[in-house]
């Protein structure tokens, strides 16, 4: 049976506030000679009532709810600077608890006096804090500020002394409340490593936080305080789904389970996609709707059926192939823009032979209007992902992997004013060749892209191929851009990355700028060869989309010349990722 670490019976915390209470000797006299009293009137305040969990030992729980709900009262508690009004309290250990900023710490001291005066209140000697002075002063960046008194810290400088002192001195039990908010972006990430390392070594850990995706990434269980009571309890993700449906703004106000919907699923402008059918190319039919069985070899036939409210100037088409499991096959775009008359119709386009292995693959189809740029990989004003799927079957086992066969477009309004036909039957629409540098998003993107993963399809332009580092990373140009999808859940952007080594004798650092669709969200400077995670704070939504997450680096480098590699590369980068 497993050991708990910490236990709550019952917890109950009142506090007294009182209401016009005199100032002065005069009011007092005043107030007693009206039959009032001095004091003024008193209410009662239960900050808890009647709290009950329990934690094991090695677990991390979260605990989240609105300002006011009781959170930072529970864990005062807990670490023992507040005593409950009734109820028990339970923690088996040794607790550090890291509440306030500036907590345990005497202003006129220095940092270095501060972390010895920690210690000594945790029952370590000043020989045993002696030897992790080092270790706490590198892990919090304040090697020039140490022997400065703590009253001139900022706040910040504050949290990460605090926090290293928590994380040396290895107590059982954890407590953190939301002090994390006031480091930069990071130092945070810093942190949350530390807090999984501490984790992994079977510390319990308690966890205030208003950011759902710390709770989401970070927290075995959680339970949801509200007004000074337990709404839920159980596990992490189960109680801030329950949490977030309260206070979600969307709808109506409901979390939604499984992936978020597309947001370019339903059309933004007059003209709407209908349907994708696939056929080998001069068969009389498409076969069954949305689904064909071709042999391996066979050219293909897409027809993506369209509906147009209005006449329409300026339309893009394009389709994709997906192997199922997501590997982006091939994605082809029309190339010239087309102008359409109100009414429905087909954009068809015919491929040589598709040398693709057995299996099913999907065909996807979306449609650009208003300038907008599939070859620049701009959003489609409306998408069909995985509109279609395709059986390939072959008696003979065929080579997987990436094909670009040669492809003709022909697109075929279904209703035209008469002379717009050619003599053969089809609109004189015939395309040239597909552009080069087509980067169509047929597939809703993900939260999190992982490079050398088939992430093809939601990198725009400026990323050189995937290269086994290792790990798998891709190397941006001076500028490039990648897709990712931020859910009703997510208030950060994750990058992991890393300058470039070009050469030996390249060791000046490189500040690069990270953009949210064109919005600056944060700057760092990266001085060392070695990938590392950064976050920055996103403004949350209530309903999910699709963001452009641009990397710009200031000192582009090229390769070395003596391999004859003439990439100018930006920074190494290994994941990017919303939560």
């Amino acid at each position: 049976m497993a050991r708990v670490a910490v236990r709550a019976h019952e917890v109950r915390k009142r506090f007294v506030i009182r209401r016009g209470r005199a100032g002065t000797l005069q009011e007092a006299a005043i107030s007693l000679l009206r039959g009032g009293n001095a004091l003024g009137a008193r209410d009662e305040f239960w900050a808890l009532d009647g709290v009950t969990f329990e934690v094991e030992a090695g677990r991390t729980l979260g605990i989240i709810g609105r300002n006011g709900a009781g959170k930072s009262t529970l864990l005062k508690l807990l670490a023992g600077t507040m005593r409950p009004t009734s109820g028990s309290l339970e923690a088996n250990g040794k607790v550090f608890g890291l509440l306030e900023l500036a907590a345990g710490f005497h202003p006129d001291l220095s940092g270095r006096e501060n972390v010895f005066l920690n210690g000594a209140f945790l029952g370590r000697s000043r020989a045993d804090m002696a030897r992790r002075l080092d270790e706490i002063v590198a892990f919090s960046e304040l090697e020039a500020f140490i022997d400065e008194p703590v009253k001139h810290y900022s706040s910040g400088m504050y949290m990460r002394l605090g926090f290293a002192v928590a994380l040396s001195v290895e107590p059982d039990i954890m407590i953190v409340d939301e002090v994390l908010a006031v480091g930069d972006a990071a130092f945070r990430q810093k942190c949350l490593a530390a807090l999984a390392s501490a984790k992994a070594q079977g510390r319990t850990i308690l966890f205030v936080t208003h950011d759902p995706g710390a709770v989401r990434r970070f927290c075995d269980e959680a339970i949801w305080l509200d007004k000074g009571q337990v709404r839920a309890a159980g596990q992490a993700v189960d109680v801030l789904r329950q949490y977030l449906a309260t206070t979600a703004t969307h709808g109506a106000g409901i979390v939604t389970e499984g992936p978020p919907p597309d947001p370019y699923g339903v059309a933004r402008g007059p003209v709407a996609l209908r349907g994708v059918e696939v056929a080998r190319a001069g068969s009389a039919g498409a076969g069954e709707t949305g689904r064909a069985h071709l042999a391996t070899g066979d050219p293909w036939e897409i027809r993506v059926r369209y509906e147009a409210s209005v006449p329409v100037p300026g339309v893009a088409f394009g389709v994709a192939v997906h192997r199922e499991g997501g590997t982006y096959v091939m994605g082809v775009g029309s190339g010239a823009r087309r102008d359409l008359p109100a009414g429905s119709g087909l954009a068809v386009v015919t491929t040589g032979a598709m040398p693709l292995a057995p299996g099913l693959y999907g065909v996807s189809a979306g449609l650009w209007m208003d300038g907008a740029s599939p070859e620049a990989g701009d959003a489609p004003d409306h998408r069909l992902a995985r509109a279609a799927t395709v059986h390939v079957v072959s008696p003979v086992v065929a080579a997987g992997g990436i094909v670009s066969p040669p492809v003709t477009w022909s697109v075929t309004p279904l209703s035209l004013e008469a002379g717009a036909l050619a003599a053969d039957g089809r609109a004189v629409l015939e395309a040239p060749a597909p552009v080069e540098a087509f980067h169509g998003r047929f597939m809703p993107a993900p939260s999190r892209l992982l490079m050398g993963g088939n992430e093809d399809e939601f990198l725009g332009p400026g990323w050189h191929a995937p290269e086994d580092w290792p790990p798998a990373i891709r190397w941006c140009a001076p500028r490039a851009t990648a897709f990712v999808t931020q859910g009703e859940w997510a208030t950060a952007l994750g990058v992991t990355l890393c300058r470039p080594h070009a050469h030996p004798d390249d060791a000046a650092p490189v500040g690069v700028t990270i953009r949210v669709d064109g919005e600056v969200v944060g700057r760092l400077v990266l001085g060392a060869a070695l990938l590392e995670p950064y976050t920055f704070p996103v403004v949350p939504v209530d309903a999910a989309r699709e963001i452009a997450v641009t990397i710009e680096a200031d000192r582009p480098v090229r390769h070395d010349p003596a391999s004859g590699d003439t990439r100018y590369l930006g920074v190494a980068v290994r994941e990017v990722w919303v939560e």
